[in-house]
């Protein structure tokens, strides 16, 4: 009985002496916790994963704009509408169909705040069909990513037709404005008093730079096509991102003096000019398109 007392006064001495240590221990681990100083996915390796879906990630990178998969369809049956989100993100990927054993690599655009090496993480919701036996059946998959984020490398698209365009006043032959042929011209007026303008509208795509160019050329240009940089008008970039395109207009002047101008729009009523020229012969365009710097 008194070596049982004993131990139990030992017991209790050691709890005495060592559970505050303890206590403060635990206590520091949970406000680091709170704070998100002790985060678990910044050690945890990288992963990307859907719980019981038949789809199956085998890789996946996160770059500054956009998080890839490559999915595998592990089953037997056709999957149909694959689509894959990232709650963090913006949108959803492009639905694809995946064949029994087909992988295939799909993305999701997600904005272009992700500063390069630091930890992404989002909950993931997969939403795909299998037809089995005469019916569909709808699936629902959620899993989650965790992954440091790398630089995208920049690359050019380049984009001949505007998404929109319109002439205003009298042009000569105006289909050639936009007809993808930088040896015709179209000017305006055709020797009257007046300006005619031309007007080419270019939807913003994802992961588009201030650095894309509107590349430009009329005939007193020689040959020389000219590459404008947003960069150089930002106020026609952040005007054009807030209407998710950029505007653009070119115009044709002849008497009282000839003159041919390349504007971008930099507010809801103001045009900023980016070429003002008085050509020698004639004032002619002759063709436009974009240069989008791109990442992801």
């Amino acid at each position: 009985m008194q070596r049982l007392w004993i131990r139990s006064q030992a017991s209790m001495e050691f709890l005495m002496s060592y559970g505050w240590a303890l206590l403060v221990v635990l206590i520091v681990i949970a406000v680091l916790a709170i704070f998100g100083i002790l985060d678990v996915d910044k050690v945890t390796p990288d992963k990307a994963e859907l719980d019981r879906s038949v789809v199956y990630i085998s890789d996946f990178k996160v770059t500054n704009n956009r998080v890839y998969f490559l999915v595998l369809n592990s089953g037997s049956n056709t999957v149909l509408d694959f689509q894959i989100n990232a709650t963090n993100c913006e949108t959803e990927s492009e639905a694809v169909d995946l064949a029994p054993g087909e992988t295939q690599l799909i993305n999701i655009y997600c904005g272009n705040n992700k500063v390069s090496k630091s930890r992404f993480k989002s909950d993931l919701v997969a939403h795909y069909s299998i037809s089995m036996a005469g019916n569909t059946l709808d699936h629902v998959n959620h899993g989650k990513v965790v992954s440091l984020v790398v630089s995208a490398p920049a690359y050019l698209e380049y984009e001949e037709d505007a998404d929109e365009n319109a002439t205003e006043g009298q042009w000569t032959n105006p289909d050639r404005l936009n007809d993808g042929s930088w040896h015709v011209l179209s000017r305006g007026y055709a020797g009257e008093v007046g300006t005619s303008y031309y007007y080419a509208n270019y939807t913003i795509p994802p992961g588009a730079l201030e650095s894309s160019m509107w590349q430009v050329y009329d005939t007193e240009l020689l040959d020389n096509i000219l590459n404008f940089s947003l960069s150089d008008h930002i106020n026609c970039w952040n005007h054009g991102l807030n209407e998710g395109k950029l505007i653009f207009r070119a115009s044709s002047r002849w008497n009282p003096s000839n003159r041919v101008t390349w504007d971008c729009k930099d507010s809801e009523t103001t045009w900023e000019n980016m070429r003002d020229v008085a050509p020698l012969i004639e004032p002619s365009i002759v063709e436009e398109a974009m240069w989008w710097n791109l990442t992801g």
